[in-house]
Formats: C-alpha cells, structure tokens, sequence
C-alpha cells in the first residue's frame, strides 16, 4: 500500500479524535502517520510489514504515551474537595448564599449547589454555616466572623 493512503487514513483518525475526544483514535492515528512516514522514506514496503508496524505503534503508543498525554491534556484537579457529603458532614459546613431568579434560597458548599432555608435577610454572596439538614434542603445561618 502506498504512503498516501496511510497518511489519508491518519487525518482521518486524527481528526474523529478531534470530534469525539475519544483519547484513543490519536495514537491509531499517530501509527498511521508513522508507517506513512516509513514506507515513504522507503523503509517499508509491502502490506504485511506495514499493517505489523501499524500494530505494533498502535499498541506501543498507547502504552507508553497516553499516560504522558493523559498528564498533559486532562486537566488541573480542583483544590477544592468535590468528595460526597452526609448529612454529619454538612452540619457546621460553611458555604455561599445563591439567590434564584424566583427568590429560592440556596447555598453553594464544595461546589454543589443545596436548597436552603433561612433568614429572610439573607442575601447573594453571604457567607453561611449549615446548622441543620433536612432532606436535602440545608438551614443555615450568617456565619460569625
């Protein structure tokens, strides 16, 4: 088989990569690339070698490169603990006072986002402490300073 069609079948691979975010495609794509690169050099010539290196820089590149990649492209981890909560954790937790647009009272606490009922003088951005919970719905209180 010829380069081109090695280095078609790599974009095309690279590219779904792209669309699905599959992180895997990429390093089928990348085995393509390579055995277009060697059988263009003039390394590789017929198709059983080509589909063997094809394979064996799939199968390597996943190996050894997606961890590295995985480092790279997945992210920073939050700070902030996203670990679920009880009810014995959530008491004495503090949290920010949300305000729907119909008026609900809610608080954020780790990130998630809790109904709550309070005083009526609570307002956006207050920072609370839970002293009940109920449900899922939390009571709290202005938080002392």
């Amino acid at each position: 088989m010829e380069y081109h069609y090695w280095l078609i079948i790599g974009v095309i691979l690279l590219v779904a990569e792209v669309l699905t975010m599959a992180a895997l495609l990429i390093f089928i794509g990348l085995a393509a690339l390579v055995v277009a690169g060697l059988t263009f050099i003039g390394v590789l010539a017929g198709l059983p070698l080509q589909v063997l290196v094809f394979s064996l820089a799939s199968i390597l590149s996943i190996v050894f490169l997606r961890k590295h990649l995985a480092a790279i492209f997945g992210g920073k981890s939050s700070e902030v603990s996203l670990t679920p909560l009880d009810d014995t954790d959530l008491i004495n937790a503090k949290g920010k006072v949300a305000i729907a647009d119909n008026g609900a009272l809610s608080v954020i606490i780790n990130g998630t986002k809790w109904d709550a009922k309070g005083d009526e003088s609570l307002k956006e951005g207050d920072s609370v402490i839970v002293t009940k919970v109920d449900g899922i719905s939390l009571f709290v209180e202005i938080a002392k300073k």
